[in-house]
């Protein structure tokens, strides 16, 4: 009994801060979003709900294509995509919504 508590409970450690293929740590998470900053796009600019829709895109897009932060990092082109590809969201959003309002 006391090596079934044990494993159980380090299998919940360990997959606490484990990443797979959608479903990446926190930390890979916070890593990818501090990734933009390389990218020199100043969307915040355009307000914080801009530019946290463009964060939540990057990281989203990155965390559906790889298994974790260390493998996004190693395709340099397919960072800078997932970026483009992001900001044209933005955008877009920020061009219907300023339509819209007339």
């Amino acid at each position: 009994m006391k090596q079934f508590i044990l494993l159980g409970s380090l299998a919940f450690l360990t997959a606490c801060n484990y990443s797979t293929k959608g479903n990446w740590s926190e930390s890979d998470r916070e890593k990818a979003a501090k990734a933009l900053e390389k990218f020199n796009v100043h969307v915040e600019e355009f307000g914080e709900e801009v530019k946290l829709n463009y964060v939540d895109c990057f990281v989203g897009k990155l965390e559906n294509k790889y298994e974790n932060f260390e493998e996004a990092q190693k395709d340099e082109f397919g960072m800078q995509m997932a970026s483009s590809d992001c900001l044209k969201y933005v955008v877009r959003s920020i061009y219907k919504k300023s339509f819209s309002k007339k």
